[in-house]
Order: structure tokens, then sequence, then C-alpha cells
């Protein structure tokens, strides 16, 4: 399947990815106790969707990656409308778009941050 170079993913840079006290030894530990928790289907379905990332080329990657971030911070119905936004369906591929609709509906880590301004991205 081949990849559109659509529109570039601009992220809210206004939105805190992490807290500065939180140390990368403990976002591993968390990482590691939402994994063990884990039923055997959904670290399949993990497993499944790291693969199919290591497959984008390394930019679209980043752009996923950052586009799930973005969107798992919503709440559900703002996060539905930006993924059935013309916008979103131009800037990622089909491919992209199932990557992207299993992981930022998963709720395994709730955030507690308010939700973001609108997703931003450059013509």
């Amino acid at each position: 399947m081949e990849l559109r170079p659509a529109g570039r993913w601009q992220p809210d840079l206004t939105v805190k990815r992490s807290s500065p006290r939180t140390t990368h030894s403990q976002r591993v530990l968390n990482r590691m106790e939402v994994w063990e928790h884990l039923t055997p289907e959904q670290k399949q379905t993990a497993r499944g969707i790291y693969t199919q990332m290591q497959n984008l080329p390394p930019e679209r990657r980043a752009m996923v990656r950052t586009a799930i971030r973005d969107l798992r911070a919503m709440p559900p119905e703002q996060r539905h409308r930006v993924i059935e936004s013309d916008r979103f369906k131009s800037t990622f591929s089909p491919q992209e778009r199932d990557l992207l609709n299993g992981p930022a509906r998963r709720t395994t880590r709730q955030s507690k941050r308010p939700a973001p301004a609108p997703l931003r991205m450059e013509p």
C-alpha cells in the first residue's frame, strides 16, 4: 500500500506531554504496569500495531505517533470529529487512519490533562 505524503501534521504544542518530574524510568515502569494488566488479546493487538508502525517511513511514523498522543488527550466526541474531518482524512492514508483509530480510542491510561486546543496542520 502506498503512503501519501499529504499535508504536514502539526501537533498542538501547548499540550504538556509529561510532567517534568516524571523520570524516564518512571515512565517505563508505568508502561510495564499497564502491559502487565492487558489481556492476551490486547497484547496481540498492541504487537500488531507496533509492527505496522515499524513498517511506516520514519517521518510518517512520527506524525502518526504525535496524532495518537493528541487524539488520546481529547474527549471522545472531539476525537471522533477530528478523525472524521476531511483534513484528517487528507493528511493520513487509510493504513495510517486504521492505526490512529485503534490506539486513540484505547483508554488504558486516562489523561488528567485538559483537552488540547484544536489540532493545527500546515497547508
